[in-house]
């Protein structure tokens, strides 16, 4: 029973520690009790045993999780190398020996284009990732028996299958060409380059944009058209996932990781296999109703040996939008990206195997910002392994915003791992006043993990908001 009247809230950080006094409303205990109480609880550091797994020499660096990362940052210290090469257990794009040389157990994958590549400029510089068109004429002019031109798609409309009418649109920042998976001098030479691209790179390579929803993009060529519908369908997708699988086996054992993006279609599905990785880029989505299909997504890519990096969908800067709006309060945490940030880090606990070395989380990449500034603590707490399968129940109330309550659960060696999903395609609110108050379960002291690497005092209940999680670390696993 949470009794009305005043309740004195701790605060401790870095061994400070504040208080303040709000009232509480009263709620009858039981599942799906709607409240919207003040949740800051009184924190202090976690047990050392809660962090004993973990290792600054070796990747991966946690038995209980995998950790990865985008490197964009340009701004590096010796120093926050050393502790990136100590926290990620793997990077793509970045600079492959500067991470070796730290860490040689890290993982690298070098940045590359494989369906286009970028029309040269007075400017650019050829290489063999992403502009390789200067490379193609040394590799063609090396393998007379096969014509560079039929390479590149074309424009429709009769006009000749030259390079002045090669088939060119702007993606993101660029104009590119379009390349063609399916011809035989290109699958000879995308082997090639390839051998060549992860001879630096023990891990294996990473190809961006490699999601059906923008290969559709080449389907209007003189080699593909496009199908009507949607999904797109066209026979430049199976001719894509075959040159995919004829590079992996080419470079094998090293890896061929695709980024699909939020797209999850057969095609998505298609390629993920033949590449056997995968980069979910921005489908760690708690502020989204589709996480129960981004879940069983992943579950399937899991159970066809595929390996899956799962990407956050929201950084500072897309929280400080969230916090100017006044839409997403911190919650249960003390701001709105550590909440956020805590219902991605659940997220990627609802879906970890067994045995995590097929499943890495990838959180918050920041151009200028060094790595370690937004680490989030909490996931260097060994919380074990999961126990049960993730289940789904969808409480009988809703909440003070009408609002239904969805909610994922999952046990842990050390740890209740539950989440609150948002359901529905309308307006949605994530107020104080959208939480419902979950019981948790009797005979266990249950301590609320925070997104610092804290420990809140014990409860035995919890308040959830809308699009918020909660890890409840077991106080019997801690020694």
């Amino acid at each position: 029973m949470m009794l009305a009247g005043a309740a004195l809230l701790l605060l401790a950080a870095n061994g400070a520690s504040a208080s303040a006094t709000a009232s509480v409303r009263a709620c009858a205990a039981g599942l799906g009790c709607v409240d919207a109480p003040v949740t800051v609880t009184a924190r202090a550091p976690a047990p050392a045993a809660l962090f004993d797994d973990y290792s600054p020499v070796s990747s991966p660096h946690w038995s209980h999780i995998r950790t990865m990362v985008t490197d964009f940052y340009y701004n590096w210290t010796p120093t926050e190398r050393a502790w990136a090469a100590a926290h990620y257990d793997a990077e793509m794009s970045g600079d492959a020996s500067a991470w070796l040389a730290i860490n040689p157990a890290v993982q690298t994958y070098p940045y590359t284009l494989l369906w286009t590549t970028l029309i040269p400029s007075a400017t650019a510089t050829p290489n063999i990732t992403g502009t390789i068109t200067e490379d193609m004429r040394a590799w063609y002019a090396l393998h007379p028996q096969y014509s560079m031109e039929t390479a590149f798609l074309h424009d429709t409309g009769g006009v000749p299958a030259d390079s002045a009418h090669r088939y060119t649109l702007p993606i993101w920042d660029s104009r590119r060409w379009f390349l063609n998976p399916a011809d035989s001098g290109f699958m000879a030479y995308s082997v090639d380059r390839y051998r060549r691209i992860v001879a630096g790179s023990p891990a294996g390579a990473f190809i961006d944009e490699s999601g059906t929803g923008d290969m559709a993009k080449a389907t209007p060529s003189r080699e593909y058209l496009l199908a009507a519908g949607w999904p797109p369908v066209s026979p430049y997708f199976a001719a894509y996932a075959a040159l995919v699988a004829r590079i992996r086996a080419a470079i094998a054992p090293k890896r061929l990781m695709l980024n699909t993006a939020g797209y999850m279609f057969p095609g998505d599905s298609a390629d993920a296999r033949a590449a056997g990785a995968v980069h979910l880029e921005k489908v760690n989505n708690p502020l989204s109703s589709n996480v129960g299909s981004s879940f069983a997504w992943i579950d399937r890519l899991l159970a066809a040996g595929v390996f899956v990096d799962f990407v956050d969908a929201y950084d500072y800067a897309d929280d400080s939008v969230l916090v100017t709006r006044g839409t997403y309060p911190g919650g249960n945490e003390p701001t709105t990206f550590a909440r956020e940030k805590m219902a991605e880090l659940a997220s990627y606990y609802l879906v970890v195997p067994a045995d995590p070395s097929r499943l890495a989380l990838q959180l918050v990449n920041m151009w200028d910002r060094p790595f370690s500034s937004v680490w989030l603590k909490a996931q260097e707490a060994d919380i074990g392994h999961p126990t049960t399968a993730r289940a789904i129940e969808t409480l009988a109330t809703k909440d003070a915003a009408g609002q239904s309550v969805v909610l994922y659960r999952r046990d842990f060696t050390r740890a209740l791992v539950l989440f609150r999903t948002q359901t529905g395609w309308g307006t949605q609110s994530y107020a104080d006043s959208t939480a419902v108050t979950i019981p948790l379960p009797a005979g266990e002291t249950w301590l609320p993990l925070h997104a610092d690497g804290s420990l809140g005092s014990a409860v035995t209940s919890v308040p959830l908001r809308n699009a918020e999680a909660a890890i409840l670390i077991k106080g019997s696993a801690i020694p």
